[in-house]
């Protein structure tokens, strides 16, 4: 690793254990003292990177064939994500280092009850290339990211709801 990456990597371990485990005046103090002496803790990209882009690209084409805020809420036995894990494991190794390579089906994640019509794998496993990890990997944060916006939707709802009654 180049010693730009490495530095901030290990600075921010450095005083996130500060900040978390001692007085947390001495790690705000460190905090200050750096960022008045110049040393920059976070460096935002320039642009987002490529599995970022992909994720939202996969997520605005869901919302455009009718995978909406409305139908993903009813989803809510955890349904998003296991469909979410059924792509992202589908043709992953069950162990690291296994000699034998036994490969996850997705199919073992898939949500109990649902249609056979939401389960797209591209290939059987053992034949899925790079393409189809990439494409089955970014449909699965997509789903991972419809299932965050429902549950910040469930608790904005409750939150407002709460604020209402009281």
């Amino acid at each position: 690793m180049p010693t730009e990456t490495v530095i901030p990597v290990l600075l921010e371990a450095f005083l996130k254990t500060v900040i978390h485990y001692a007085v947390p005046s001495i790690g705000i103090f460190i905090v200050i003292m750096l960022v008045v002496g110049g040393v920059k803790l976070y460096r935002k990209p320039k642009e987002p990177v490529p599995g970022v882009l992909a994720i939202i690209k996969e997520r605005q084409l869901q919302k455009n064939i009718g995978y909406s805020a409305e139908r993903d809420d009813v989803h809510i036995q955890g349904e998003l994500v296991q469909l979410g894990m059924a792509y992202a494991a589908h043709g992953v190794p069950v162990k690291a280092h296994d000699p034998e390579q036994v490969l996850w089906d997705g199919a073992d994640f898939y949500p109990k009850g649902w249609s056979d019509s939401q389960w797209n794998p591209a290939r059987i496993p053992d034949q899925m290339t790079m393409d189809d990890r990439i494409r089955h990997l970014t449909v699965a944060g997509a789903l991972m990211a419809a299932e965050i916006d429902r549950i910040t939707r469930q608790k904005t709802k409750a939150l407002a709801l709460k604020k209402k009654i009281s």
